[in-house]
């Protein structure tokens, strides 16, 4: 005898920021230790592991006020917007948000129908992904809104945004950096600086072999030299 089960589909309710944000400040600092008796792992396995740890929602500290201000996200896209079409030249303070994105739209159309590299190169698959992500989000001002409120408004990592966009975690912060460095050249209020801000980085400087042709002193090129000689009068005496 089958029974049946009555199921009420309840419509979500509203989404609250501060359900994301507020109990971040006792999290945000503590590290996940991976050798423990809730993870079950030993200091023998963890040995052998490699583990890589992010955080699934931004700390609150890394949420710029600029976009949580419609009026300030609007002109960090519309500058944006601007920039990808006229490169580093001035924003018009005239010019209204339906003629910038229908530039934007006619630049997204020349670039779409150029020849970008051969098919199958590295240049020719960049061409080919930034157009089929402008082309799901619908346009390029609607792929910045859609990367700005899921990162910042949201609060949500990279990874995911890029998963949700179909781009790479790389170009979402990317998006995200060059959006905060045009909300600071408009004059907006961001987050303070982290302490490393402005300092030269370090490079490791890499030991091995250098790349192209290994260098030859002179004596010994001039052995070598004389060998393929030696050699060559060899070959023809016989």
């Amino acid at each position: 005898m089958t029974s049946t089960v009555a199921v009420t589909r309840c419509a979500p309710g509203p989404i609250d920021p501060a359900l994301y944000f507020d109990d971040l400040g006792q999290f945000a600092s503590k590290k996940f230790k991976i050798v423990s008796a809730e993870s079950g792992i030993s200091f023998g396995d963890a040995k052998y592991m490699r583990v890589h740890a992010r955080v699934l929602v931004r700390c609150k500290r890394w949420l710029p006020p600029w976009a949580f201000n419609d009026e300030q996200l609007r002109t960090v896209i519309l500058h944006r917007g601007w920039s990808y079409v006229h490169g580093d030249s001035l924003l018009p303070r005239d010019i209204t948000f339906v003629e910038a994105k229908r530039q934007v739209d006619e630049h997204f159309a020349n670039v779409m129908s150029r020849e970008w590299g051969k098919p199958g190169s590295k240049q020719w698959a960049i061409h080919e992904a930034h157009v089929r992500s402008v082309k799901n989000a619908g346009g390029y001002l609607e792929l910045l809104g859609a990367v700005l409120y899921k990162s910042l408004r949201v609060g949500r990592d990279s990874v995911a945004v890029a998963g949700d966009l179909g781009i790479t975690p790389s170009s979402v912060r990317q998006i995200v950096a060059r959006a905060n460095e045009a909300a600071v050249a408009l004059g907006f209020e961001t987050f303070a600086p982290s302490k490393t801000a402005g300092r030269p980085r370090k490079r490791k400087r890499k030991v091995g072999r250098p790349k192209g042709r290994a260098f030859i002193p002179e004596h010994l090129a001039n052995l070598k030299a004389a060998g393929r000689l030696r050699r060559a009068r060899v070959h023809q005496g016989d």
